[in-house]
């Protein structure tokens, strides 16, 4: 395995033991950019480098570790949400500073069913959404994951960044008949869904076109995220039974 691999597998090996003690609530961004910062200006990182050495890895793990309690919170307790995400935000601050990139993407937990990046939803909500996305997993063997969305950082549109963040997180990977990856933003007003090429057959472009049309624009257009997610599910159910 990649040293690199093993070194991230660590953390969110630590992450999963601590949110047996701790849950996170809203994630603060100006928490997340302080630690960010905070390992940035700790080391010296070679800016000339076009990779982060074993060493370097292992220094920013153990300060992100370091740094974990401080992004934790008690009130919430969607897990699997709350993990995606802190980790997704704080890779990616890193990326934007001083690793330029080099640390790479953060994974996700395998199977999950949202990244609320933006913070759109109530836990009872994440809660409600990931068992009807678990019982359409289970019924179809596809597999279905909700992003939202407040910064492309490094990409330069919403396509771009679902069609590659999907490949990277390997979104249908782990189900018989692939994945459908839905990213929206309700700061940038914009909604992208993409599918892998197992369900392409299933669930075709035209037909993610009209979903975004008919089923999720109203709902957001009345910024009822959770209502959008939920008759979006629907809606792909109905598409790929016809």
């Amino acid at each position: 395995m990649n040293l690199r691999l093993v070194n991230i597998f660590n953390l969110y090996f630590l992450l999963i033991l601590s949110l047996f003690w701790f849950t996170l609530d809203n994630i603060n961004a100006q928490e997340i950019d302080r630690v960010a910062k905070s390992i940035c200006e700790s080391h010296q990182i070679d800016q000339n480098s076009k990779e982060l050495s074993l060493s370097e890895v292992n220094i920013i793990t153990s300060e992100i570790q370091k740094n974990l309690i401080s992004l934790l919170d008690t009130n919430r307790k969607d897990v699997k949400n709350q993990i995606n995400v802190v980790t997704y935000k704080l890779f990616r601050e890193l990326n934007k500073g001083c690793l330029q990139g080099k640390l790479g993407n953060s994974t996700l937990l395998p199977l999950s069913s949202i990244v609320d990046i933006e913070n759109l939803f109530t836990q009872q909500q994440v809660d409600s959404i990931s068992v009807k996305v678990k019982n359409f997993r289970l019924k179809n063997k596809i597999e279905l994951l909700f992003v939202s969305l407040d910064d492309l950082y490094p990409y330069s549109n919403l396509k771009e960044f679902a069609i590659h963040q999907s490949n990277k997180w390997e979104i249908g990977r782990l189900t018989k008949e692939g994945g459908v990856t839905i990213v929206f933003s309700s700061k940038m007003r914009l909604v992208q869904i993409v599918t892998n090429e197992k369900i392409r057959n299933r669930l075709t472009n035209e037909e993610s076109s009209e979903i975004i049309r008919d089923i999720l624009i109203p709902e957001f257009k009345n910024e009822d995220y959770y209502q959008a997610v939920i008759n979006g599910i629907d809606g792909i159910q109905n598409k790929i039974d016809n």
